[in-house]
């Protein structure tokens, strides 16, 4: 599988371009899901409801979409 997406890639100066463009790639989607099941494993906790929450809620008040608009942009 790696091999067929190196041969897809190619050799040149473009195909490092794309190794490279898929790499961050690769890395920014495992930060986004990373921080995803932090913020899953922390809602049971405390911290979550006594410290996070309140700010979240403060910070996402939205005149047009209110309580679910803030659930959105979390979650």
């Amino acid at each position: 599988m790696l091999q067929d997406r190196e041969q897809e890639m190619g050799s040149g100066p473009s195909g490092a371009a794309m190794k490279l463009v898929a790499a961050v790639m690769t890395f920014l989607s495992m930060v986004v899901f990373l921080g995803y099941m932090m913020i899953w494993s922390m809602k049971s906790t405390n911290t979550f409801y006594l410290h996070w929450w309140p700010d979240v809620l403060k910070k996402t008040s939205s005149t047009y979409l209110g309580e679910q608009g803030m659930l959105c942009q979390v979650f």
